[in-house]
């Protein structure tokens, strides 16, 4: 739990920019997630008529969805260096940018080489979005970075829900894979030319960020705990979520229009959970919030796995996406909150976290199902969830920089 020395001590960064600007760069950022969020569950939606236009394997396919992790890991990590030095909103719209432009290639990828070079572009958009949309949250709502974290999550929620049903839909429609990539470029390319029009605000930004200060943060113990757990928690729920159309299909005999309603119902619920956070009192122990959600979200995960019933699988890909719903946000204000440094460097450090867990979970489940089935290997994601929770449950509070 943060003390009231911790949270009074935190610098004021944000003193000079209008409430205006904190109102229209926190809707920025909102919609900034959402598109995001949309753009990277596509390739799950559609994993299987990419693996059949290629002619990929089970392993082949999880390496695929692993790829924009090599991306993620260095835009996060480099966009922890550059944040406060270029400018969080300036990021923001680069990103978006980068993003549209990676979408567009996926769209027109002639082979499965190019698509995986549009996934890493993919990724690399990722992290310098998550990097720098949570980065000027944080800044923008110091003192109730929580609840605002959370809020922004809610429309990664909403994008990621909306995805695998547009996606369903250009399929059923008669379209291949690849207009839904399409389409998810023209609305992230319009967002990415508002952004940059839009006026920045004017406040602080710390520009003496150096390397030895980042490898100073490294081995704080909150930044520690809060990058394995960013690990572990990214590794389960991208594990998790990319399969498990692919599972419901192959394993449980779902047809499309119902294995992709299942993977926007788990978003659905990630949304809802995410709002539900926001009431959460900020005071609360961090570590037992992400605790419980964590040992929660592992039993609902089985859940889900152990049956065929579409009512039961449906109910628990409900109550694994309200467990896990507020893991990252909590995570995030975990480490953010008790220390002086911009928000920026540490979120990028905490994110390079995120991107080895994308590397990891789908890649790991292609893996190991491969091998052992994809019955099999969907508990691996089970077992990360698990290590969380007693990350968290066997750690103990960090000390302040």
């Amino acid at each position: 739990m943060r003390t009231v020395n911790e949270v009074q001590g935190i610098t004021d960064l944000n003193k000079g920019i209008s409430a205006r600007h904190i109102k229209m760069w926190s809707r920025y950022s909102w919609l900034s997630m959402g598109l995001y969020a949309w753009a990277f569950v596509i390739t799950g939606a559609v994993l299987v008529e990419i693996a059949a236009s290629f002619q990929l394997t089970t392993a082949q396919a999880g390496l695929l969805v692993s790829l924009p992790a090599f991306g993620f890991t260095a835009a996060s990590l480099a966009a922890g260096y550059f944040a406060n030095r270029s400018g969080l909103q300036s990021m923001l719209a680069v990103s978006l940018m980068l993003l549209s432009g990676s979408l567009a290639v996926a769209a027109v990828a002639p082979a499965a080489v190019i698509l995986g070079l549009a996934a890493v572009g993919i990724g690399f958009s990722g992290g310098l979005l998550e990097t720098a949309g949570n980065g000027l949250i944080a800044e923008l709502h110091q003192g109730s970075a929580a609840r605002e974290l959370n809020r922004l999550h809610v429309f990664f929620g909403v994008g990621a829900f909306i995805s695998p049903i547009v996606a369903a839909a250009f399929i059923r429609w008669g379209t291949s894979w690849r207009e839904p990539f399409g389409f998810a470029m023209i609305l992230t390319l319009l967002l990415a030319v508002a952004l940059w029009l839009a006026p920045k605000g004017v406040y602080k930004q710390d520009s003496t960020i150096t390397i030895s200060r980042l490898l100073k943060l490294v081995r704080l113990p909150k930044v520690a705990i809060a990058w394995v757990g960013m690990f572990l928690f990214v590794s389960a729920e991208l594990g998790f979520s990319n399969w498990i159309v692919t599972y419901l299909r192959k394993e449980a005999s779902f047809p499309l229009e119902l294995a992709s309603l299942g993977l926007s119902i788990f978003w659905l619920a990630m949304l809802l959970g995410r709002y539900l956070n926001t009431f959460i009192p900020h005071h609360w122990n961090d570590r037992w919030v992400i605790t419980t959600q964590a040992f929660t979200g592992a039993i609902s995960q089985i859940l889900a796995l152990l049956t065929q019933s579409p009512v039961l699988v449906f109910l628990g890909l409900v109550l694994c996406g309200l467990s896990m719903a507020g893991l990252v946000p909590w995570m995030l204000a975990f480490v953010t909150e008790p220390y002086q440094d911009p928000k920026g460097s540490i979120t990028g450090l905490i994110f390079t976290g995120t991107g080895q867990g994308m590397l990891l979970g789908p890649g790991l489940v292609g893996v190991a199902a491969g091998r052992a089935g994809l019955s099999a290997a969907m508990y691996l994601c089970v077992g990360m969830l698990l290590c969380l929770g007693l990350l968290f449950l066997l750690s103990k509070q960090g000390r302040r920089l």
